[in-house]
């Protein structure tokens, strides 16, 4: 009598499960690409500076909790978060960007209009198909995609930043400061 074996190979299907963006692999991946980005145009290289982190986790989590992207109005505006802060006495130099990546509970299919550059992270992650990598580059490219955004993240007077990320009803809400 033969057995008869069967071999059951258990493995992920690609875009049955989104997978999450996770805080830590988007600082390291975030901390290659934007000093890889500023080394290009000749500026120096940024260090993560773990005190910034209480100001940029408040952020982030605040615009989720709100569902809406921005740096805060009246008293809990930048400027005034900065002054409560009492962290950073010798700072000359604060910049915040803010932004939301579209990262669903259920992939789905989407038709997104973006930025050219921008558009396939985001039909990506819809499609629940994006990379930890891939997280920080769309991060990456909807800064610099924005002018405003784009001349804070290459400041040459910055040295130091801090990027938190807070998800919430299909979104990751990012905020990302750096200081002299």
């Amino acid at each position: 009598m033969k057995k008869l074996v069967i071999l059951l190979l258990l493995t992920p299907m690609v875009g049955l499960s989104q997978p999450k963006v996770n805080q830590d692999s988007l600082l390291v991946y975030f901390t290659k690409i934007i000093n890889n980005y500023r080394v290009s145009k000749g500026l120096n290289t940024l260090s993560v500076d773990p005190q910034i982190k209480v100001l940029s986790d408040y952020q982030s989590k605040k615009m989720a909790d709100n569902g809406v992207v921005g740096h805060g109005t009246g008293n809990d505006d930048f400027q005034h978060r900065l002054t409560r802060c009492n962290c950073l006495h010798d700072v000359e130099l604060f910049l915040e960007n803010c932004t939301e990546l579209m990262t669903p509970d259920v992939p789905f299919i989407t038709d997104v209009q973006s930025y050219p550059d921008v558009e396939p992270y985001i039909e990506k992650s819809y499609a629940g198909k994006l990379t930890q990598y891939q997280y920080a580059y769309y991060a990456f490219l909807m800064w610099k995609n924005s002018p405003p955004h784009h001349k804070a993240i290459l400041n040459p007077d910055t040295k130091y930043f801090y990027l938190s990320s807070y998800r919430k009803n299909g979104r990751t809400y990012l905020c990302y400061i750096a200081r002299s």
